[in-house]
């Protein structure tokens, strides 16, 4: 059933909007630091940062905790936020936020699922390697000041137009 603009009477079905929110958890320091990465098998058997949509009622940072918990079996501490992305699902544009988080459980408590198949813990550069999408490499980057390892990674073809501006990461 079409919504209708109460201000002009027309259909707002183009105007929709997937909301969904994500983490670059992070465990250890320094030269210890690693980075969790999923494996989903569901999704093109892509490697990618755990991410989720947006429950009714959720904000967006309560999203990220669940969708976290969810895909990996961390708790974490969220410790400021990181960046977004946007890309596109079929027709739908999609906006992405993510945290930079702090596990603070040690206790390894992943169960494979139906939607995510693999946790690794990578460091940065490591975890540039695995992650498939080209848009969370390039946060990934600008996050931890690595550059990105190999320049013929996977593009995504479903991207907003490069004109498109994101929000600023936070320093």
């Amino acid at each position: 059933m079409d919504k209708k603009n109460s201000n002009t009477g027309k259909s707002d079905q183009n105007c929709a909007l997937i909301m969904a929110a994500g983490g670059l958890i992070e465990r250890g320091q320094g030269v210890s630091l690693r980075i969790a990465v999923i494996h989903r098998r569901r999704y093109h058997n892509d490697w990618s940062l755990p991410k989720g949509k947006q429950d009714p009622g959720e904000n967006l940072m309560e999203t990220a905790r669940r969708e976290i918990y969810e895909e990996t079996g961390c708790r974490v501490q969220l410790n400021g936020f990181a960046g977004c992305i946007q890309y596109f699902v079929e027709e739908t544009p999609k906006v992405v936020l993510y945290w930079k988080m702090l596990e603070i459980n040690s206790i390894n408590i992943f169960k494979p699922s139906s939607e995510v198949a693999k946790l690794d813990w990578l460091t940065p550069a490591e975890a540039l390697q695995r992650l498939t999408y080209e848009d969370e490499k390039e946060l990934l980057s600008r996050v931890y000041h690595t550059s990105l390892a190999d320049p013929s990674t996977k593009h995504s073809s479903n991207q907003f137009p490069a004109a498109l501006p994101s929000l600023p990461l936070t320093k």
